[in-house]
């Protein structure tokens, strides 16, 4: 009995103490990595993509016209859809 309660508030534990602390692609939180950063400059490339036509926003705040310009950008993440416009 001490042996499953000890197991229990084990992974209450580690399962409370690691929190996301922003939104990633996989919905999950990496509490052993470092904070996801939008652009990794070791993702960029000229890579060919299709010329489909799908919006996508950038974590970067910039529409890109799919998925594969947004990632040859380095982009690490994205929302479908255009970003939003600042009116002025």
């Amino acid at each position: 009995m001490k042996r499953l309660v000890l197991l229990l508030s084990i992974l209450t534990s580690l399962t409370t103490a690691c929190q996301p602390t922003e939104v990633k692609p996989e919905g999950q939180a990496d509490c052993d990595l470092p904070p996801m950063s939008c652009i990794d400059p070791t993702k960029i490339k000229d890579g060919p993509c299709t010329k489909e036509y799908e919006l996508v926003c950038g974590c970067n705040g910039q529409t890109y016209a799919n998925t594969c310009l947004a990632s040859n950008a380095g982009v690490q993440y994205w929302t479908k859809g255009p970003c939003p416009t600042k009116n002025n």
